[in-house]
């Protein structure tokens, strides 16, 4: 799904690649190093380009196997106005049908 976002945002909507923000949310036993490479050979971006975040859930309590994201969950932004007004757009006509 993410690769299929990736080219949504490259192919349809023209998003250049230093124009996409790419991060990643982490639990505090995963690897950094690897999570970073891991998503960039996914979404094609180098790893330079990442920014990280450490979760704890208080919520949880512990109650999930900590191995459950061994590479955490990716973000990706794209910091355009027009750009958002445009994909709420075709969410709002794909919803109306």
């Amino acid at each position: 799904m993410v690769k299929v976002f990736m080219r949504y945002l490259r192919e349809i909507l023209c998003v250049k690649d230093e124009n996409i923000k790419p991060g990643i949310i982490i639990h505090p036993n995963v690897d950094a190093g690897k999570a970073k490479v891991y998503w960039a050979n996914v979404i094609g971006l180098p790893v330079e380009m990442f920014w990280v975040s450490v979760a704890v859930s208080r919520a949880s309590k512990h109650k999930r196997p900590t191995y459950a994201l061994p590479f955490g969950t990716i973000h990706i932004r794209v910091n355009d106005r027009k750009l958002f007004c445009m994909i709420r757009g075709y969410i709002f006509g794909i919803s109306t049908g």
